[in-house]
């Protein structure tokens, strides 16, 4: 069975990544999409940003496979919506990604939201048709666009009529869903709230987002934002627990090693170089772990070359434990590192086997390209 992950992973192949376009490439090409009108207009600024990294081949492809399933989708969706049924009433619905440690307290306790009822169903109501008319005329010769946002209405759809919300909140700054969704909430008086939850650079997929409140970690990344033209009055500056960890609380000697290396996505000949390039700690009689990504890394490639002692498993060990029982993390832009950053860690960026990527943090906007971390060639 295809997870949610393992869907967008399928739905992304071909596309070009975050340092495929040169910064200035994105910045010419967003500032080249007029101003948006309203929240639709705003979701349909940022799908255009989203297709700039697609091949034409793909576009052609994706649109005329909507073209037949947009009617099926949509009469099924309708019918459904005949026979929703009243469920729990709720005041708030949190989107479920299984890390509570990313949403600020301040969130948990104003709001008590419920994680357990979020998408559980998708249907369209009577009530919903005029959002629904509003988006195939603004989407009308992008059929993947209106398929996509009409499936996403549709869940928001079930949940308000379902469970009468009066805050739905998100993780999905990135998706082009996003500023639609908030209008389409605004229609029956609920709030839609977002919350950061991963590192960010300068990446025009993250463009044009509009939510009630964002919850952002740093200044920085309301800057960062606001040059991707994002909304600008929605930001809230909050550190979650996961930037803020008690390393005291999480001591634990059985859990330490000198270096830990946080792995996130990579082919067999990276996995080789960063086997190659953490050779010199062995050397020199300290440890080594290496923490795979639970969604993005391939396990089976990096048990062919690294004992199972020297894996750190995240169903195992927390990120938290892992952090605070260690001396240096290393890695490549990935949000660990601005954990262990704000734990007091050395820091060290792997310009080894990422070279070209680690030349590039600062034109990106990275965050720890503006801070004193170490860099792994200078270690070997």
């Amino acid at each position: 069975m295809m997870t949610y992950f393992s869907i967008l992973h399928f739905l992304s192949r071909g596309d070009k990544k975050v340092f495929d376009l040169s910064v200035e490439e994105q910045q010419a090409f967003i500032n080249s999409l007029g101003a948006p009108l309203g929240g639709i207009d705003r979701s349909f600024l940022q799908y255009r940003c989203h297709m700039f990294f697609s091949p034409f081949w793909k576009r052609v492809v994706f649109s005329l496979i909507s073209v037949f399933l947009l009617p099926i989708m949509f009469v099924f969706l309708f019918i459904r919506g005949v026979c929703t049924n009243k469920g729990e009433q709720v005041y708030a619905l949190m989107q479920n990604i299984g890390m509570d440690e990313v949403v600020p307290s301040s969130v948990f306790s104003k709001y008590n939201p419920n994680v357990n009822l979020w998408k559980k169903r998708a249907s369209i109501s009577i009530r919903d048709m005029p959002f629904l008319l509003k988006i195939i005329r603004v989407g009308f010769f992008s059929p993947y666009f209106v398929l996509r946002t009409m499936i996403n209405m549709a869940f928001y759809s079930n949940m308000i009529h379902s469970h009468n919300p009066s805050v739905i909140i998100a993780f999905m700054e990135y998706s082009y869903s996003s500023s639609l969704l908030t209008e389409f909430c605004h229609t029956y008086s609920v709030s839609h709230i977002n919350i950061m939850h991963g590192e960010k650079m300068f990446f025009i997929r993250d463009s044009f987002f509009w939510f009630d409140e964002c919850y952002v970690w740093d200044q920085h990344y309301i800057d960062l934002f606001l040059r991707l033209r994002a909304e600008p009055t929605q930001f809230r500056v909050e550190l979650p627990p996961s930037l803020s960890i008690d390393v005291e609380h999480y001591r634990n000697s059985n859990l330490y090693a000198d270096y830990k290396y946080y792995l996130a996505e990579y082919t067999e000949e990276q996995i080789v170089s960063i086997v190659t390039s953490m050779e010199f700690a062995l050397k020199d009689g300290q440890s080594i772990l290496y923490r795979p990504h639970p969604r993005y890394s391939d396990l089976d490639l990096l048990k062919k070359y690294v004992s199972i002692d020297r894996i750190e498993f995240p169903d195992r060990v927390s990120i938290a434990e892992s952090v605070s029982n260690c001396t240096c993390a290393v890695g490549c832009y990935t949000t660990v590192l601005l954990q262990a950053y704000m734990a007091k860690k050395d820091c060290i960026l792997d310009d080894v086997t990422f070279k070209s990527e680690c030349d590039k943090l600062g034109d990106y906007g990275y965050i720890l390209a503006t801070v004193d971390c170490g860099r792994l060639s200078d270690l070997q």
